[in-house]
């Protein structure tokens, strides 16, 4: 799972909300559970995903009852929920509007994180830019999710590529060489070079 760097105190509560989150993690775990780049040649049944993803919410359950009176205990909620939503939406396991559904929930929770101001990280940015272009149709807010996540991480390459990817898929193409240039000059990686050759970049 994306570290988001949230702190966490190292108290009980602070170690219980720790473990939590720890335990949320192997659940979606490639593998042990559904992701985005779980293992296609898993023969696991969507009824054992489903199972996974009840655990996962019956785990995040037990620190709902914190939320109202511990930013860190909120954070870690809509996290946890953020995360299971947006697997459900990328499992490939639903029809297109229930995947558009669960998008948006995902979304609202990484939203609603990023305004506890404890989950302003580049990769909390980089799956909102994601969900946004592949469930939204809205590549204008997933740019701007982007550039977010490259001020706070400006030499992540991956980042550079996805907009560079929206950027050609929306005709601006002279945008999208830029972009890939620019990722270029921290690692010139042979995908950036494919990329540039198929895109005409000069």
């Amino acid at each position: 799972m994306d570290d988001v760097s949230l702190p966490f105190r190292n108290d009980a509560s602070g170690r219980h909300l720790k473990a939590t989150l720890d335990t949320i993690e192997f659940i979606l775990r490639p593998g042990e559970g559904v992701s985005r780049t779980f293992d296609p040649r898993s023969r696991a049944t969507i009824e054992e995903r489903r199972g996974k993803w009840t655990q996962a919410f019956d785990t995040i359950k037990t620190i709902e009852k914190l939320i109202h009176s511990d930013d860190l205990a909120k954070a870690y909620y809509f996290y946890g929920k953020g995360m299971i939503y947006r697997d459900k939406a990328w499992s490939g396991l639903f029809g297109r509007d229930s995947s558009v559904i669960f998008a948006r929930q995902a979304i609202d929770n990484f939203e609603h994180l990023v305004q506890t101001g404890l989950g302003n990280s580049a990769t909390i940015y980089e799956s909102l830019a994601m969900l946004c272009f592949d469930f939204l149709n809205n590549p204008r807010i997933a740019l701007i999710y982007l550039d977010r996540a490259l001020v706070l991480n400006p030499t992540q390459i991956y980042t550079y590529v996805a907009k560079a990817q929206i950027l050609r898929n929306i005709g601006r193409t002279e945008e999208a060489c830029q972009t890939l240039r620019q990722a270029k000059k921290i690692e010139p990686l042979i995908v950036i070079e494919m990329m540039m050759s198929n895109y005409g970049c000069p």
